[in-house]
């Protein structure tokens, strides 16, 4: 029997697993950055100009033998799960060995100059049709530098704006610093996530822990949406604070039928358990409700200063998965305020957060949470069964949000209706007797206008939650022709 093997083109696998690869430039730049942080960097700096792009690190390099048994083995990966011991330890990044034709995505031809501790520094050449290497003396201990040529992007002063706000989405770690520079100018990727503050950057925080194990879901809520003297109206409901706990596999039973219909009670464990824990602190937050509505539902911030541009981010330990970096509404709450689209004020209706007004992040392991399996480009997830039930975690406990919200805007509307029913109005004296608008006194007529203008604010408010669920109704007629004509 003769035994065969696989002959592939360079150029080929350069533009299958380089060019093709990377959905942009900015994942690919990301990805390189990954075995900077995999190399146990404390820093690595990115320069970019018109005609290079030069990605370096003091990182722990590398030398012939790994040049060729590692760099050279595609699809091999020596990666482990863990480097380090304590603070300094990180989880890494990469496992597929197929990151490093990044540096295809983004230029025609590359220079990798490495160097590992006490061994000779190596220069590895490529124009993606032949590979070099070659030795060369190097003064720094250890590290690499990779120079990209012949770019396929052009880097303006917008793009390069634009990487560093992704990165900052990206990186969710302090353990390596990142910088780019740009026209000498080289500045710090900060977390965009940092020190959360109510009132600033959202008004409720939604903190979700899962414990596979026990199949628990505990949801934290903490809020500073509502003015003080609303309590008085929802004398039972905590304005500030309140935890909740769910019995996954008793509130996605209905699930349970859907993936598996003859899945046994222990398996139905089994593939709920195989989840693995994860967390989640999303934001809520209204983005500009009108005056009228800040009174009309006494809400303490109406204007937030440095509030959360919505999208959650999906991070597995230190890096966020491409593809759900904010967004990609891979939640799907436009789809779930479109299939309910009622008021938060709806007596019966269940109210849905908007994709505009949450923000927030995810955070799984490469360990525990093995179920989650990135597609081979690594800018995405397979939506398996363990994918889907994931999904189905985090929106259980935006439930637990969106029943605890609008029972608070439920108790603020009943008060507000009753108040209307207690005072009778000026402008339904006048409607009923015209006659009565030439006798009323000074005070009177101020109230009949300031009537007057809430009608007018009302009717413009009903208005546009009308035009909203039109807009909704209309997008999803069209994708539902779009499905038909297919």
């Amino acid at each position: 029997m003769e035994q065969l093997e696989y002959i592939i083109e360079d150029s080929t696998i350069a533009e299958v697993l380089g060019v093709q690869n990377f959905s942009n430039e900015e994942s690919a730049v990301l990805e390189l950055i990954k075995n900077a942080y995999d190399a146990q960097s404390l820093d690595v700096i990115v320069v970019i100009s018109k005609t290079r792009i030069i990605i370096e690190d003091h990182g722990i390099g590398m030398d012939r033998q790994k040049i060729l048994k590692a760099w050279m083995h595609v699809g091999k990966s020596d990666k482990e799960y863990i480097v380090g011991e304590g603070e300094t330890a990180r989880v890494l990044a990469g496992s597929k060995g197929v990151g490093r034709f990044a540096i295809a995505r983004l230029g025609a031809k590359a220079s990798v100059f490495t160097k590992m501790k006490g061994q000779e520094a190596v220069l590895w050449k490529t124009d993606w049709n032949t590979n070099t290497l070659e030795t060369y003396v190097e003064e720094k201990e250890k590290g690499t530098k990779i120079v990209i040529e012949h770019l396929r992007d052009n880097w303006t002063e917008s793009r390069v704006r634009n990487l560093r706000e992704f990165l900052s989405r990206t990186y969710n770690d302090d353990k390596m610093k990142i910088q780019v520079e740009y026209k000498d100018e080289r500045k710090e990727v900060t977390k965009y996530f940092g020190k959360i503050q109510l009132g600033v950057n959202c008004v409720s925080i939604i903190r979700l822990r899962y414990l596979a194990d026990s199949l628990k879901l505990i949801c934290d809520i903490e809020s500073d949406e509502f003015k003080e003297n609303v309590q008085e109206l929802c004398p039972e409901i905590n304005l500030k604070v309140q935890k909740i706990e769910i019995n996954i596999a008793e509130e996605l039973e209905n699930m349970k039928k859907v993936l598996s219909e003859e899945a046994t009670d222990e398996e139905w464990r089994e593939l709920l358990v195989s989840v693995g824990d994860f967390s989640a602190e999303l934001y809520f937050s209204l983005k500009n409700p009108s005056a009228f509505d800040a009174e009309k539902f006494c809400y303490k911030h109406r204007i937030l200063d440095e509030r959360y541009a919505p999208g959650v981010v999906l991070y597995r330990n230190a890096f966020s998965i491409t593809s759900y970096e904010g967004k990609k509404d891979w939640l799907e709450f436009g789809k779930r305020s479109r299939l309910s689209p009622a008021a938060a004020t709806h007596p019966t209706g269940a109210w849905r957060v908007r994709e505009n007004q949450m923000s927030g992040k995810v955070i799984i392991d490469k360990k525990e949470n093995d179920g989650l399996c990135d597609i081979i480009n690594r800018q995405g997830l397979m939506e398996n069964d363990i994918y889907k039930l994931f999904i189905a975690i985090i929106i259980a406990g935006i439930n637990c949000f969106e029943r605890y919200r609008q029972s608070i805007i439920r108790c603020i509307a009943k008060s507000n209706e009753s108040n209307r029913e207690r005072d009778p109005k000026v402008i339904d004296r006048v409607i009923r007797n015209p006659e009565k608008l030439t006798e009323l006194s000074s005070e009177e007529t101020k109230l009949f206008l300031h009537e007057l203008e809430q009608m007018k604010k009302e009717n413009k408010e009903s208005k546009k939650q009308i035009d909203e669920t039109e807009r909704r109704y209309k997008y999803d007629i069209r994708l539902l022709n779009k499905i038909a004509f297919y």
